[in-house]
């Protein structure tokens, strides 16, 4: 008597998303977080084009039509992340233009820029490069409009 092994297809019942996180329900039960740094689509979506999404394939991908983005539940599973993720368009030198980094710390509601800010997170962090839509630091706020000046 031999044992084969069976199949089974991870399907996505619903998606949700934070500022920094893709939540997936899965029809087993399961929950997957990731985060949305790995899709630099969506990351860079506002809350209403992250909110409009289709499940494709039964359940198998999900869709964001107005950002173009389609992520496979299984790729999910296996820890992928988009090919946009990779280093993003370099300049004429092959330098990566700067960008803006905005680090919460996992456990916190306030977002930072400023790298030294005394409260800017170094470790157990989400890191951003659009800006947040909920509060930046004070200090790291302060510091922007000085430089402004």
């Amino acid at each position: 008597m031999s044992i084969s092994e069976v199949e089974v297809v991870p399907l996505a019942t619903d998606v949700e998303t934070s500022d920094d996180e893709l939540m997936v329900s899965l029809a087993d039960g399961r929950r997957i977080s990731v985060p949305l740094v790995w899709f630099p689509r969506l990351l860079d979506a506002t809350v209403e084009e992250r909110a409009e999404f289709r499940l494709i394939g039964g359940g198998e991908g999900i869709h964001w039509p107005q950002v173009d983005e389609d992520i496979s539940v299984a790729g999910l599973l296996r820890g992928a992340r988009s090919r946009a993720a990779v280093p993003r368009d370099r300049d004429m030198q092959g330098q990566r233009p700067p960008v803006t980094e905005y680090r919460r710390r996992e456990r916190g509601d306030t977002w930072h820029w400023c790298s030294r800010c005394i409260m800017y997170p170094t470790e157990n962090y989400f890191v951003r490069t659009a800006i947040p839509t909920s509060s930046l630091c004070n200090e790291c706020t302060v510091k922007s409009k000085a430089a402004q000046c």
